[in-house]
């Protein structure tokens, strides 16, 4: 299958998704806190999550790109390839 096939395929698969919803709420057994939301901020900037303790979540999904990654197809780790073909 040609690379621009795959490209497509995942796309699709991608649009099945949907919608977020507008609102999210907590579950009442598992309310929000302040320091649920710290733990969760400093988890997100800490690259010691990652394999080599080299990459944050916030590395790729930047929160003034709206926490979304800027390019349409993650180059991965280490910048070790595409899409499917990323190697950790």
């Amino acid at each position: 299958m040609k690379e621009r096939e795959k490209r497509k395929m995942a796309l699709q698969r991608m649009s099945r998704v949907g919608a977020l919803p507008i609102e999210v709420s907590a579950p009442a057994t598992n309310p929000t806190t302040t320091a649920k939301v710290a733990l969760g901020k400093l988890l997100f900037f800490d690259p010691i999550l990652s394999g080599d303790r080299d990459v944050a979540c916030a590395t790729c999904h930047h929160p003034d790109n709206g926490y979304a990654e800027f390019r349409d197809i993650s180059i991965g780790v280490n910048s070790q390839g595409f899409a499917s073909q990323r190697s950790f």
